[in-house]
């Protein structure tokens, strides 16, 4: 059973849902962050977004060009696209205790200048709805310390199964054996630690 579960609504492939489930349990279980945000945003989005601060008056994006850094924008998903903003806090035990779900403060409007940053310890995760009819799906993770932050993407295609086809500062390989053990295949080698970005 994941550490971190997800709900399934009437736009999701369910299958996909318990995959990013499986994704954002295996992180939680490796970080421990006090907070785990998983944010449902209503169909795919792409890998710019990592790292995407939003535009200035209309002008080319502001982008966070070192994903590794002191702290990450908030993605500037519009508030309509936000279908869920599911926040879990671990307790002393070590579970993760799902609060109420609450549309996210991290995606209010903005002015078109005004960009957010990430202060707050913890793991949050984006990931893409519509894949009941979509054939791809998204995935973004920000891990935020006090001592900086880090952002990786996963893209997902579906053809006979979810597969992973693509990611961005995190192993390909890392994110296959995560995939693989969430439909309960043995794994021939444990994926301990996220591997450096190349």
């Amino acid at each position: 059973m994941p550490v971190i579960e997800l709900e399934i609504t009437s736009i999701d492939d369910s299958r996909f849902v318990e995959l990013v489930a499986s994704f954002v349990s295996h992180y939680a279980k490796l970080y421990s962050p006090g907070m785990v945000r998983v944010i449902h945003v209503d169909n795919w989005f792409g890998e710019r977004w990592l790292g995407f601060a939003g535009k200035i008056l209309g002008a080319a994006g502001v982008r966070n060009r070192n994903i590794n850094d002191a702290t990450l924008p908030s993605p500037p998903f519009r508030p309509s696209r936000i279908k869920t903003a599911l926040t879990h806090y671990r307790a002393t035990d070590g579970r993760y205790i799902k609060a109420e779900s609450t549309l996210s403060g991290l995606h209010a409007e903005k002015s078109g200048a005004q960009f957010w940053h990430l202060f707050r310890p913890g793991l949050y995760c984006w990931y893409s709805g519509n894949t009941l009819s979509n054939t791809t799906g998204s995935l973004m993770i920000y891990e935020v310390t006090r001592d900086g932050s880090s952002g990786w993407y996963v893209l997902f295609d579906r053809k006979m199964d979810w597969q992973v086809t693509r990611t961005t500062n995190v192993s390909r390989e890392e994110c296959t054996r995560i995939a693989e053990r969430s439909r309960g295949a043995e794994s021939t080698e444990p994926a301990d630690a996220r591997e450096s970005p190349s």
